[in-house]
């Protein structure tokens, strides 16, 4: 994990969806391992407010069924991850 900025973690900070992807496949990295390749990439409504140094992961997350979209095809990057979603991005990671 990497801070917000040079000398700022920024721990009281919510967790953004984006940033929840990031991590998710840097331990991926980290352990080595490959995300499966589950589902075809979605172009997610929103795409455009995807942040440049998480595009990759939420492709790779997404592909790898372990991160979805809303029910109207947006993905909300900039979104606070919940408890409930990250508990299930993380289930679905170590499944």
């Amino acid at each position: 994990m990497e801070g917000q900025t040079e000398n700022r973690f920024g721990v009281q900070a919510s967790m953004t969806r984006e940033d929840m992807a990031v991590i998710l496949s840097r331990l991926m990295e980290l352990l080595k391992t490959e995300p499966p390749v589950r589902s075809e990439q979605v172009q997610f409504a929103d795409a455009k407010d995807i942040s440049r140094y998480a595009e990759a992961a939420v492709a790779a997350m997404q592909r790898a069924g372990i991160i979805q979209g809303f029910e109207d095809g947006r993905f909300v990057p900039k979104g606070a991850a919940t408890r409930a979603q990250a508990a299930v991005m993380i289930d679905r990671l170590l499944q």
